[in-house]
């Protein structure tokens, strides 16, 4: 299908980004890269405003919880493996005025940037958070799902043996 409208590529940029790339070749192609840098965002900040909100009783939107989406890839004092602990708490907390689906979602987002930028270790860190969030409970239900279902494979391959 041809929509005939302009195409906007923006690429978000971590904080430890030097050189900004504004265009990409491939092949005979040149694509235009609008970067969105996140360096002068300041994590540490995000979260002060976000307890703030939740110490106070008020409910948090999602307008309000969106740019914890962005702190890992935001300047700060926090490790990054902190900031997705502390993402993944306040994506828990009661007070959030969301949809579980958009819940979900949004630790989706910090498990994706937990898997990009956290090392192995950091990642066993992060891992009882994220095991202990909606997004933990699916996956664990499904790993349990696919092992029953492993499990009476094996056991019906024993019986005709």
């Amino acid at each position: 299908m041809i929509y005939n409208v302009p195409v906007a590529t923006l690429a978000l940029c971590t904080s430890n980004v030097k050189v900004l790339k504004r265009e990409r070749m491939n092949g005979n192609s040149i694509y235009r890269i609008e970067p969105i840098r996140l360096k002068d965002g300041n994590a540490d900040k995000v979260f002060q405003k976000l307890e703030r909100k939740i110490r106070k009783k008020k409910r948090l939107k999602r307008c309000d919880v969106f740019s914890l989406l962005l702190t890992p890839l935001m300047s700060g004092t926090m490790e990054i493996s902190e900031r997705i602990c502390r993402g993944m708490d306040i994506l828990e907390n009661p007070g959030l005025d969301m949809k579980e689906e958009d819940v979900k979602r949004m630790q989706s987002v910090l498990y994706a940037l937990a898997v990009k930028f956290l090392d192995r270790n950091q990642l066993m860190d992060v891992k009882e958070k994220i095991g202990m969030t909606i997004l933990g409970q699916m996956l664990f239900e499904d790993g349990e799902k696919k092992g029953m279902e492993r499990g009476e494979e094996q056991g019906i391959q024993r019986q005709d043996v």
